[in-house]
């Protein structure tokens, strides 16, 4: 599966079990990169519009379902043990410090940076999207 995720610059996804922050141009960019749809749950789908929403699939079991070149994004999931099943790593950065309680699980030292692009959000100035392939050993 190819996994995206918001973060921090701590690393930090969720606090008191909500997203962080969230930014309409970044959904543009996550939805130019699919081909398909996008995978998500109920929760992460009321931030889209009901435009954007055509291009979703939305299932709350969807992480065990999804196919290795299936694009999801998650925010408020466990993720630890789908690091394995994750083919490839879409990690958009907030480039600011938000009050978290929930960091991402993954670690990025095990990572390879395939590409990164800024480009200015709709409520950030700057949003980073990073995406990583698993090291080969």
């Amino acid at each position: 599966m190819i996994l995206a995720v918001c973060v921090d610059d701590k690393l930090g996804m969720l606090f008191n079990k909500r997203r962080q922050s969230k930014d309409r141009e970044l959904r543009k960019d996550l939805l130019s990169l699919t081909d398909q749809v996008l995978w998500v749950n109920e929760y992460t789908a009321k931030q889209f519009t009901e435009d954007e929403k055509m291009w979703l699939n939305i299932r709350e079991d969807y992480l065990d379902e999804i196919g290795e070149d299936d694009i999801c994004f998650v925010e408020n999931l466990p993720l630890a043990e789908y690091e394995k099943r994750t083919t490839k790593l879409i990690v958009y950065h907030w480039n600011r410090i938000y009050p978290s309680d929930t960091p991402f699980p993954f670690d990025l030292s095990r990572w390879e940076l395939e590409s990164e692009y800024e480009f200015k959000g709709y409520s950030h100035d700057k949003i980073t999207r990073r995406i990583y392939n698993p090291k080969q050993y």
